[in-house]
C-alpha cells in the first residue's frame, strides 16, 4: 500500500515528494522471525518474546543469529546483515521482531541493501537503539516500521498491555491509539509522526539516515540518563534546527538516574526547549523503556489530538 507525502527539505526551499510504504498488516498463522541487530540477549529474552507471539496465533522462528555473542554485542555486523537480508527477502515471513536494543544498529546502516527491503515490504517492530534502523530504512527505503514492545515489554505483567496493542494496531488494523500522558500544551497537529529514543535520535543528526522533522511529529523517550543529559541532546536538537519546524511533539515514560540534582525538571527542560514553538505537546505517554509500550507507526501521516479529556492519534 502506497501513501503520497510531500516534505521540505531542510533549506525550507524546495518540495520534494516520496513515496511512503506501508507494509501489509499481521493475521494468525503468518510467519515472523527473531533477530538481535544490536546487543546480545539471553536465552530467556529470546524465548520470552517468542512465546508472546506465539500467543498472538503467529508462527515464530528464532534466527541463530541471537544466540551470537560478541562481547556486548550479539554477533558479528556481517551476521546481523545477513539476517535482515534473510528475513527481508524471504516472502514466507510477513514480520521481523527486535529482541532488545542497547547498541549496534549504526555498524550497520551504511551496508544495508535498502532496494531489498523497498522491494520486499514487511511490518518491523522494534524501539530503543532500533530506533537507528528505523530512521535508516524509512529515509532510505520509505519504509514504515513500528516503534513498539520487545523483550523488556513482555516478561512481566504488563506483557497483557503489549500484546493487546500489537492485536489492535498488527492484526486488526485500528487507526486510533489513546496515547495516555500529561498535556502541557492543548491542540491538534497533522504530520509525519518520527521518533524513538532520544539518544539515537541525537546520534542520527547530520548524516543521511536521520528523520526529516519539518512539518513532522516528534515522539521521544529516554532511560538511565541524568536530567542534564536529556537537557544536552535537547538543546542540540534545538541548536541543530530540527525543533523549529516540527507540529507536536509526544514524550513518552522516560527513566531517569537517581540522585539527580540537576535543577531543572524535565518539565521546564522540555519547556525551555519549546518556548518559542506554538505546538501541542504532553508527555508521559505509554511508551518507553519502563512498563507499558503502544505499537506506534513510525512514517504514517497522522493527526494529533490533545485535549483534557483525550490523548490520541489517528491515521
Amino acid at each position: 500500500m502506497w501513501h503520497r507525502v510531500a516534505f521540505l527539505t531542510y533549506n525550507k526551499v524546495l518540495w520534494k515528494l516520496t513515496n511512503v510504504i506501508k507494509p501489509a498488516g499481521l493475521q494468525e498463522g503468518d510467519k515472523v522471525v527473531l533477530i538481535s541487530p544490536s546487543g546480545a540477549s539471553s536465552k530467556e529474552k529470546i524465548d520470552a518474546v517468542a512465546l508472546a507471539l506465539k500467543e498472538l496465533g503467529l508462527v515464530v522462528e528464532i534466527y541463530e543469529q541471537n544466540y551470537e555473542n560478541i562481547g556486548y554485542l550479539a554477533g558479528t555486523d556481517e551476521s546481523k546483515l545477513e539476517a535482515l537480508h534473510k528475513a527481508f527477502v524471504n516472502r514466507d515471513v510477513k514480520g521481523i521482531f527486535c529482541v532488545r536494543g542497547g547498541y549496534g544498529c549504526a555498524r550497520l546502516l551504511d551496508s544495508l541493501d535498502y532496494d531489498l527491503i523497498r522491494s520486499n515490504p514487511k511490518v518491523l517492530v522494534g524501539m530503543s537503539d532500533i530506533t537507528a534502523l528505523q530512521s535508516a530504512i524509512l529515509q532510505k527505503a520509505g519504509l514504515i516500521t513500528y516503534h513498539g514492545p520487545m523483550a523488556l515489554h513482555f516478561m512481566n505483567e504488563e506483557r497483557k498491555f503489549a500484546l493487546d496493542n500489537l492485536r489492535k494496531i498488527l492484526f486488526n488494523g485500528e487507526r486510533k491509539i489513546d496515547l495516555g500522558g500529561e498535556v502541557l500544551r492543548l491542540g491538534e497537529a497533522e504530520g509525519q509522526l518520527i521518533g524513538g529514543n532520544l539518544a539515537m535520535l541525537q546520534s542520527m543528526l547530520a548524516t543521511e539516515y536521520e528523520y526529516n522533522y519539518n512539518n513532522a511529529i516528534l515522539f521521544f523517550e529516554e532511560v538511565g540518563e541524568y536530567r542534564y543529559s536529556i537537557d544536552r541532546m535537547l538543546q542540540h536538537l534545538r541548536m541543530a534546527g530540527r525543533l523549529k519546524n516540527l507540529k507536536a511533539i509526544i514524550v513518552g515514560q522516560n527513566a531517569y538516574c537517581e540522585n539527580d540534582i540537576f535543577g531543572y525538571s524535565f518539565e521546564e527542560i522540555l519547556k525551555n526547549v519549546t518556548k518559542d514553538l506554538d505546538i501541542p505537546i504532553v508527555i508521559g505517554s505509554k511508551f518507553g523503556h519502563k512498563d507499558h509500550h503502544l505499537t506506534l507507526p513510525v512514517g504514517e501521516s497522522i493527526k494529533l489530538t490533545l485535549t483534557e479529556a483525550e490523548q490520541s492519534i489517528i491515521f
